[in-house]
């Protein structure tokens, strides 16, 4: 069999691993509860006259309460809780809304994030009323989530733990009988993707199976393709080689040609007569002649000075010796 008809049939089989026929979607419970989003403030004294309580009890029905760690609490407005601190404005997102999510693991991941920012947004857009009523400076590029509960019921898994069992964990803790609470979005979308793993590890091992008996079987065919593609690899190198020295001895005798060639040219007898007569020229022996004197001049020059710096070292030398004869 060809490799291309091995290659072939593998990815046949390999396409029956984007059918994953076991796995059944998710559908769970969900309730985004006791979110609480810091946004930075400007450190200043927080003045609560009447007119801003008469104003928050128009809307809550009750009046602020200042407590004794200087903590302004709004509690109930537009169904959040405010906490003016003085560095921060903490808002708190009490609601106890089921969500139901089902469907895959990216459909579930998008809507969770979807529901995530629409909290978001109703926090800022509250807040901001409140830093209007107050005449506070805060700062809404610093919000921050400090705080998450995403409450998890009727999931096939959680469902099967004791409801009279309580735990508390790093990511998640079960202190209700139904269900479980994690302690951020990224925690609860973790554990849905880890449920997914584990729905579909078996059907990954048995298309894993499949493919590894479709490669044993050919085995041997793959083997000798491989075999042949190496001799095929030594035949091009040794030509490679070969063609590099052709190559070489080809250049060699190209020189040599134009090297005959050139001394052909200079023997000719109409080349000879010409350079010849060329040189016999009165101007050109005139140059010749000039040339020659100005270079025996540069020559005489440069023994001239290479003299007188050798008598000026000697004369120096000479100095030094006369100072030491003095000295002693």
């Amino acid at each position: 069999m060809e490799l291309k008809n091995i290659k072939k049939d593998i990815v046949n089989k390999a396409k029956n691993l984007d059918t994953m026929t076991t796995i059944t979607p998710f559908k769970f419970l969900w309730c985004p509860h006791n979110y609480r989003l810091k946004i930075t403030k400007k450190n200043l004294p927080i003045l609560l006259n009447k007119e801003i309580k008469s104003g928050i009890k128009r809307i809550t029905g009750k009046e602020p309460k200042h407590n004794k760690k200087n903590k302004i609490i709004i509690k109930n407005f537009y169904n959040l809780t405010i906490e003016i601190n003085p560095t921060c404005i903490i808002i708190i997102y009490p609601s106890e809304k089921w969500y139901l999510l089902k469907g895959s693991m990216p459909e579930i991941n998008t809507r969770l994030d979807n529901i995530v920012t629409k909290i978001e947004r109703k926090c800022i857009k509250e807040c901001k009323k409140i830093v209007k009523l107050f005449k506070i400076k805060a700062y809404f590029n610093s919000k921050v989530w400090v705080r998450n509960e995403d409450h998890v019921k009727n999931e096939d898994f959680l469902g099967k733990i004791d409801p009279n069992l309580i735990m508390h964990d790093t990511v998640f803790k079960k202190v209700y009988p139904e269900g479980i609470e994690f302690k951020s979005p990224f925690a609860l979308k973790t554990f849905v993707n880890n449920r997914a793993i584990e729905m579909v590890a078996p059907e990954i091992a048995a298309r894993l199976d499949k493919f590894i008996e479709v490669m044993e079987k050919n085995t041997e065919a793959l083997h000798l393709e491989i075999y042949n593609k190496k001799l095929h690899q030594k035949v091009l190198e040794s030509m490679d080689r070969s063609l590099i020295k052709f190559s070489s001895a080809l250049e060699h005798l190209n020189s040599n040609i134009l090297k005959a060639k050139q001394k052909a040219y200079r023997n000719r007898p109409d080349i000879k007569a010409y350079q010849k007569a060329y040189r016999n020229r009165p101007d050109i022996k005139a140059k010749k002649k000039a040339y020659q004197k100005a270079k025996d001049e540069i020559w005489k020059n440069m023994i001239d000075k290479k003299k007188t710096r050798l008598l000026q070292e000697r004369y120096k030398q000479i100095l030094k010796e006369l100072e030491v004869k003095n000295v002693r």
